[in-house]
């Protein structure tokens, strides 16, 4: 394991039910795939909308219309994963997997997009780029959400916590991972120098035997990016860049690195899903888990868009982002544009690459790194203001 990169193995209005009864599908039970016969588990959801009139179901289960500033309150709803879709005329249908967790109240913000609303532009250079509107989302993981990291690192698991909820104004953000062909316009427009190139070294995950290991490798660049003799596809996503040649490539665009709040939300949507396209992780939505034991080229996996387009969210490279790390920053991040930490000594680094497992490629996961280093595991894509 390198150093630099780790891999580790109200008020308003309410929808009151008769009973105990649950809305929902009988959960099965795990050993027969049967409807279990006994009690059931239950929680509830709280739907939060910026408009009034927006109709609101569970399954084919009628919940109501939510208003603009106002909970809509399902309660007894049976845990597990439920299909929630809002609707509304003028909007974009909206439809999400919920997570719903016994004895505990999951809050759900329904961001309807306007039928009008134009969603992809290009950029200066060329990139599409989306559209994610104004408006909050939730950012971050529960204590119980980040149990996964407890038995290995318990500390990587508190990066995440607590949950918060954060505002953030309307962004743009580019749909792919910046590409080879890309960074070369970049670099015949600006004669820029990488710090690879610089000082002659990138860092390397490949085989050496029969083992997979980090070597450091004299001659890997953004051209080589495994080391001498590799060749950079045009569509492929540019590696060995670090995160100076990545911000210095955004400002060239016209744009910038996203925050790491722009980063999550464009990647995970409103409704809190851990992965880019839901709940659950799926081999065939995204490039992780050694799968294909390299990155592909970007849009490989149109399947597993976030909810604004976004591709390879979830692994292929893993991301720089524009902020310092702070372990601690979600304790005390500002609910309106958080841009990170004042000052630091690593950057954050989003979405996981092709070598980590699932867990890795959530979307609540943070990782970080020096802004110098450079590797065939991490990327970037870019973002700016709406205008």
């Amino acid at each position: 394991m390198h150093p630099q990169f780790s891999k580790l193995d109200g008020e308003g209005q309410f929808v009151f039910l008769r009973g105990a009864r649950s809305i929902g599908p009988r959960a099965p039970d795990r050993a027969t795939g049967l409807p279990t016969g006994g009690p059931r588990r239950v929680g509830s959801l709280a739907f939060r909308t910026a408009l009034d009139g927006v109709e609101i179901l569970l399954g084919d289960h009628r919940l109501g219309e939510a208003r603009a500033g106002r909970l809509l309150i399902a309660e007894n709803v049976a845990a597990g994963a439920q299909r929630i879709t809002a609707r509304k005329d003028g909007y974009k249908a909206w439809e999400r997997e919920i997570q719903v967790v016994p004895n505990e109240r999951a809050e759900v913000v329904i961001d309807l997009e306007a039928l009008a609303a134009a969603n992809v532009i290009r950029g200066d250079d060329g990139a599409e780029v989306l559209l994610v509107p104004a408006g909050e989302f939730v950012m971050g993981s529960t204590p119980r959400e980040s149990e996964a990291f407890v038995d290995a690192c318990k500390a990587w698991g508190d990066r995440e916590v607590p949950k918060h909820r954060v505002s953030l104004d309307a962004f743009h953000i580019d749909r792919h991972e910046v590409t080879n062909a890309l960074f070369e316009c970049f670099v015949r427009a600006t004669n820029h120098r990488t710090t690879a190139e610089r000082e002659g070294t990138g860092w390397v995950y490949a085989l050496k035997g029969s083992t997979w290991e980090w070597q450091k490798i004299r001659g890997a660049t953004w051209q080589q990016p495994n080391g001498p003799g590799s060749q950079a596809r045009a569509n492929d996503p540019v590696v060995q860049v670090s995160w100076h040649d990545a911000a210095a490539y955004c400002r060239w665009a016209g744009r910038r690195l996203p925050t790491e709040a722009e980063w999550e939300k464009a990647a995970r949507g409103t409704d809190e899903r851990r992965f880019p396209w839901g709940e659950t992780w799926e081999a065939a939505k995204a490039n992780g888990d050694m799968a294909m034991r390299a990155f592909l080229p970007v849009g490989s996996y149109a399947d597993g868009a976030s909810p604004y387009g976004a591709l390879d969210m979830a692994g292929n490279v893993a991301e720089w982002v524009a902020d310092w790390f702070g372990a601690a920053y979600y304790q005390q991040s500002p609910a309106k544009n958080p841009t990170g930490p004042k000052s630091g000594d690593r950057r954050v680094l989003r979405g996981g690459s092709w070598d980590d497992y699932p867990v890795y490629l959530r979307t609540t996961f943070r990782n970080e790194s020096p802004a110098d280093y450079r590797v065939n595991v991490v990327g970037f894509r870019c973002a700016r203001d709406a205008r």
